[in-house]
Parts: C-alpha cells; sequence; structure tokens
C-alpha cells in the first residue's frame, strides 16, 4: 500500500501567504460578505461572522493485490 497528500495550492510555502491560491472552505469578499458555504456560521445581529479558513487536501491510496491487482482511492479532507 502507497499514499499521497497534497495539499490543494498552486505553489509551495505558507498556505495562509497570498500567492499560495489555496482552495479554501469559504472566503470573504472585498464588500465584506461570505462567498461559499455557509454552513456552520455564527449569526449576531444582522451579520454573519465569517467562519475559520480550512484548506483542501487530497489523499490518493493505492493498494496493490495478489495477481498484480491494483486498486485506487482518492478522498478530499478538510
Amino acid at each position: 500500500m502507497r499514499f499521497v497528500i497534497q495539499r490543494l495550492c498552486e505553489v509551495s510555502g505558507s498556505a495562509t501567504a497570498a500567492a499560495s491560491n489555496c482552495i479554501k472552505t469559504a472566503t470573504l469578499s472585498s464588500s465584506g460578505t461570505v462567498e461559499g458555504s455557509t454552513q456552520g456560521t455564527v449569526t449576531y445581529g444582522g451579520g454573519a461572522l465569517p467562519p475559520p479558513m480550512t484548506i483542501y487536501y487530497r489523499v490518493t491510496v493505492r493498494v496493490m493485490g495478489p495477481r498484480n491487482t491494483q486498486s485506487f482511492v482518492q478522498a478530499i479532507l478538510r
């Protein structure tokens, strides 16, 4: 069995850097509103609090079986 974990960012380095361009759960637009999923956000009054940024990872697993069979599984984690 072998596996690879990939952080879904365009460049290596810090995930919080602006140039990393990582895939995240939600983003804050220039107008101050949350874009993307609002699941799990807490509201107080009229405005929603922005959710924490969570980076996505892709896990690929390859299993070698009998008679040279191969199985591949991929999952996206956050």
